[in-house]
């Protein structure tokens, strides 16, 4: 983009105009895999002993509404303070505006994350009164009215205590570090193992392309392995499961 730029605009007047680069010129666009979190770690996280240790309403809200719908931090932490709506049928959604798209979109939620919001939204009530905050996970401190959201690095400092507080360790014993953006990779990653269709989990997490649910196809790592399992097993005609030597005997 850069030698575009000095094309374009003539930065260098000397530079001939059968000048070009080519291809391999050209730095690779490194493709990095999503960075989810083992459900080992997440059968620590994600359950209701564990989310009642968090310290507020505000921090506990944050944690489901990432952990339920993988919104990136900076979209989470600017909801309004009612961003749910409901179909005719009454099943509830998430509105929220993509920051880095600059554009509207809905998602569907569950029972438990609508009951959080209202949950939330009653304690607002109880400490804003009216008129209410403009947004559903305001600032803890120092935010009389309720005017500021709650920031990135207080969402990310109370998420490191309380992984530090619920003692959560990963599969070798070691303490684990989560960041709040691994909750939007761990989204993708289980439902791409669970055999939802990629159009789908573009839709759920609201990318701009195929190209960025696709690498959510290559870390199958579940799926693979229950496969790669079944494929050891050879099955006699009498039923029998015979496990297939690892030497090719």
């Amino acid at each position: 983009m850069f030698l575009d730029d000095v094309r374009l605009h003539d930065w260098a007047p000397g530079l001939p105009a059968n000048a070009t680069y080519f291809k391999g010129e050209v730095p690779r666009d490194r493709q990095h895999l999503p960075r989810f979190i083992d459900e080992f770690v997440m059968g620590q996280i994600d359950n209701d002993m564990s989310l009642a240790r968090l310290p507020d309403h505000t921090s506990r809200t944050a944690i489901v509404i990432l952990i339920e719908t993988g919104l990136r931090s900076v979209d989470a932490l600017r909801l309004p303070f009612d961003p749910v709506t409901v179909d005719e049928a009454g099943a509830p959604y998430l509105m929220y505006t993509n920051h880095k798209l600059s554009r509207e979109a809905i998602i569907p939620i569950s029972q438990r994350l609508l009951h959080q919001i209202r949950v939330q939204q009653a304690d607002l009530d109880e400490r804003f009164g009216t008129p209410r905050p403009p947004f559903l996970l305001p600032g803890i401190r120092a935010n009389v009215d309720g005017s500021r959201p709650l920031s990135w690095s207080t969402l990310q400092a109370r998420l490191e205590r309380w992984l530090l507080d619920c003692d959560v360790r990963d599969a070798t014993g070691q303490p684990v570090r989560v960041t709040a953006h691994q909750f939007r990779h761990t989204l993708g990653t289980r439902m791409i193992n669970n055999d939802v269709s990629l159009p789908a989990i573009q839709r759920m997490l609201d990318h701009d392309s195929p190209q960025m649910t696709l690498r959510y196809a290559r870390i199958k790592d579940q799926t693979l392995r229950r496969e790669w399992e079944r494929y050891q097993d050879r099955i006699t005609i009498r039923g029998e499961v015979i496990r297939l030597d690892p030497a090719g005997r």
